[in-house]
């Protein structure tokens, strides 16, 4: 299900990405990513990030939704 700590996967944009490493690294902590653990991260990401951020993620994208 990738909807925990320890298996973390969230949907940004149609694209899935395993930030389970990164959630500790992340500047506002962890806790923002886990909550998005498993679902649309999308909204979330929008209200904070910059798209183009996600060029640093490509080595973490695992997947596509399917449509």
């Amino acid at each position: 299900m990738h909807n925990t700590e320890d298996d973390c996967w969230v949907s940004i944009h149609g694209s899935i990405y395993d930030l389970t490493d990164f959630a500790e690294e992340h500047p506002p902590g962890a806790q923002s990513i886990i909550d998005l653990a498993g679902m649309d991260g999308t909204e979330a990401f929008e209200s904070v990030h910059n798209e183009n951020i996600l060029e640093d993620f490509e080595d973490v994208k695992i997947g596509f939704l399917k449509q």
